[in-house]
């Protein structure tokens, strides 16, 4: 069994994902042996899963709420004073698919069982993004005819559009 840990950072609006099992420890943080690497980021959050809970820590967060949590794939904010929430669920080890990208075209990515691609998991959107391919090369796109994603699309901790 594994399970899928997120942390979502309101302040820089930025989301961060770990998958672990059990009795596996991940940890996010700015520091060099953080298992999720996030830059400007002052302490570190240490997450644990043990006996079908996962178990949350923190160095240098004065307000974290430490402790265990209960699996919810909704955010449950740990700290109000730095806008962290913190998520998480199970899910068993499976094979994930391919898609071949067509020449030319539009593929839509996202929750929604209307999308071209549809991912279930907890940081991706309804309609989450659009790949546009055109002839051989690819473009993403946040969210679908106009309207941003809920959850963002992110490269290197900065939010795509385009």
């Amino acid at each position: 069994m594994k399970v899928a840990v997120v942390v979502l950072i309101i302040n820089n609006e930025s989301l961060y994902k770990a998958e672990l099992t059990e009795k596996e420890e991940v940890s996010f943080g700015a520091g060099a042996k953080d298992t999720v690497r996030i830059s400007d980021f002052t302490g570190q959050i240490k997450a644990c899963f043990k006996k079908g809970r996962l178990h949350v820590s923190a160095k240098k967060i004065k307000d974290f709420a430490s402790g265990t949590l209960e699996s919810s794939t909704e955010a449950i904010c740990v700290s109000e004073s730095r806008g962290l929430f913190l998520c998480w669920s199970e899910h068993e080890k499976h094979e994930y698919p391919s898609y071949k990208l067509p020449y030319r075209g539009i593929v839509r990515v996202g929750r929604s069982p209307k999308n071209t691609i549809t991912i279930s998991d907890p940081i991706i959107s309804g309609n989450h993004l659009v790949l546009r391919c055109e002839e051989g090369n690819v473009r993403v796109e946040d969210g679908f005819e106009g309207k941003p994603s809920t959850n963002g699309v992110f490269l290197n901790n900065k939010r795509v559009t385009k």
